[in-house]
């Protein structure tokens, strides 16, 4: 019988509003379903893309069952069966990892863990930083027809068709009127393709509340709304990051949908939506590269906490393993649970509510059930348990 359990790894991340590809392979270690928003699979095809991703490091380090270690490396030698020749092959996606034979959430989930404390190598073009798989990909898009579909100005895609065939992205960016504009458009397009998800449609250039857009930066803009952690849209006023990250409804099954923006032009012109919002738009969506989850995670927070201190966190779900008495600390007592991404995951956060607001009924679901559409602002603590951090909620 399949079970219905998320498979939680030790960097999992968690599974969000818009996670419905489900994959479904089948492990050694028994059928799990994994939802695919929950993996960064950036991360993974370049480990599993690169040299490093032989079967003694698969099944020693990684620890992936040996039969799918063994068709992972098969996968990637190519019909002559030896890695390291011209005939070797890539994985597209994390879909076509999932289709090798013995391979299911749980190597997925493995695989993800392991490459996800690899040190993914980079290559920096115009201080735009790709990672291995990106920078190869971007280099393969500007040489084929896909160069029309990546969002990238009229005046660059002639530049670029000009001068193909391209060896380098050291070469591409050497092109007249190639910059970190043209760079970040490739990037994106890059890391997208490799996610397996298409760039946004209807995404035009523009001048939007006096703030002019090029097509490249509409686009990337589009796609921070629509795939942006919530923690992510910093950069946005708080009604603005609001506005974009909780504008939607409720599904038939009763499951939050976020709003999918289709334009620039579509955000501006929301009620509430004005000149300030849409440049933090234009200046947070720059500095933005999509981080393989859309939402925030309590393995994400954890990993990004220093740098997260003081800034709004959007957990869509977390399960409930612990409650802790009332603590005071400032100006209030504060009724804490511990949070994790799922059962038995190995971090957790400590969520607080004010007990004057809830009354000493903070948590009425109690230990050992889950928790939903949880606001709040990371804080530093010195709370018994917090880890020197807390999740300070308003809801």
């Amino acid at each position: 019988m399949r079970s219905s359990l998320v498979v939680a790894a030790v960097l999992l991340l968690g599974c969000g509003p818009d996670s419905f590809a489900q994959l479904d392979g089948v492990d050694d270690e028994g059928g799990l379903e994994l939802a695919l928003d929950e993996l960064n699979a950036t991360t993974m095809l370049a480990f599993l893309n690169g040299p490093t991703a032989t079967l003694t490091v698969l099944t020693q380090d990684a620890r992936v069952e040996s039969r799918a270690a063994k068709g992972i490396v098969a996968f990637r030698a190519g019909a002559d069966g030896v890695l390291g020749t011209a005939d070797d092959q890539r994985f597209a996606s994390v879909a076509q990892v999932d289709a090798v034979p013995y391979v299911g959430a749980v190597a997925l989930a493995k695989l993800d863990a392991f490459a996800s404390t690899q040190g993914v190598p980079s290559v920096t073009v115009e201080g735009v930083r790709f990672t291995a798989a990106e920078a190869a990909l971007a280099v393969a898009v500007v040489n084929d027809a896909r160069i029309t579909s990546a969002g990238l100005s009229s005046t660059a895609v002639s530049n670029l068709v000009a001068r193909r065939p391209y060896a380098t992205l050291d070469a591409i960016g050497a092109t007249p009127a190639i910059g970190p504009a043209t760079l970040t458009a490739l990037r994106t397009y890059a890391a997208q393709l490799l996610a397996g998800t298409p760039l946004p449609s209807g995404c035009e250039a523009g001048t939007f509340d006096g703030i002019v857009f090029t097509k490249a930066a509409a686009c990337h803009a589009v796609d921070y709304l629509n795939r942006a952690r919530f923690s992510e849209l910093a950069a946005l006023p708080d009604a603005a990051r609001l506005i974009a990250y909780e504008t939607g409804s409720f599904d038939p099954n009763g499951v939050w949908q976020r709003t999918r923006w289709a334009s620039v032009a579509d955000f501006a012109n929301r009620p509430g939506i004005g000149a300030t919002a849409v440049t933090a738009l234009a200046s947070g969506s720059a500095a933005w590269t999509y981080s393989g989850s859309s939402v925030d995670t309590v393995a994400s927070t954890w990993t990004n906490r220093v740098a997260q201190v003081n800034l709004p966190l959007f957990l869509e779900k977390a399960y409930v393993t612990r409650l802790y008495p009332q603590t005071g600390e400032g100006n209030y007592l504060w009724e804490c649970a511990e949070l994790r991404d799922a059962p038995g995951a190995p971090n957790f956060l400590l969520g607080c509510r004010p007990a004057v607001v809830c009354g000493g009924a903070c948590w009425p679901m109690g230990v050992n059930a889950w928790d939903t559409r949880l606001h709040g602002t990371l804080r530093r603590s010195t709370m018994p348990g917090s880890g020197g951090y807390r999740l300070s909620l308003s809801n």
